[in-house]
């Protein structure tokens, strides 16, 4: 005879694999958003490097709770440095991306300035 803590423990095991499926999809989704994301800066993104960083969970405007997964890539401008980035999704849909990307050149002309 099956008893209840069976089927709690089927339920769950349940939900434990549905959740994976779910991180593995998103991840697919991160990973192409992040080579986007990087071809659209010039720069360099590094296959392999997409990762679960975290999960969060947000409410949204109708007080609903739902999960948010940030995932961690790597990309770089020069090919010899590696910075990061991260791509917030909820379900397979981008709500957050942030780059670290480099600073724009700087360049200093003191031939304006009066040398005493």
């Amino acid at each position: 005879m099956i008893e209840f803590s069976d089927i709690i423990l089927a339920a769950l095991l349940f939900l434990l694999i549905y959740f994976l499926w779910k991180t593995a999809e998103a991840r697919e989704s991160a990973q192409l958003l992040a080579a986007k994301a990087c071809q659209n800066e010039n720069m360099q993104f590094l296959d392999g490097s997409v990762a679960l960083k975290s999960i969060s969970l947000k409410r949204n405007s109708r007080k609903q709770i739902y999960l948010v997964r940030h995932f961690r890539f790597y990309f770089s401008n020069t090919g010899e440095d590696k910075r990061e980035g991260i791509v917030s999704l909820v379900a397979t849909r981008q709500v957050g991306l942030f780059m670290d990307l480099p600073e724009a050149p700087t360049y200093s002309d003191d031939s304006h300035k009066n040398t005493l």
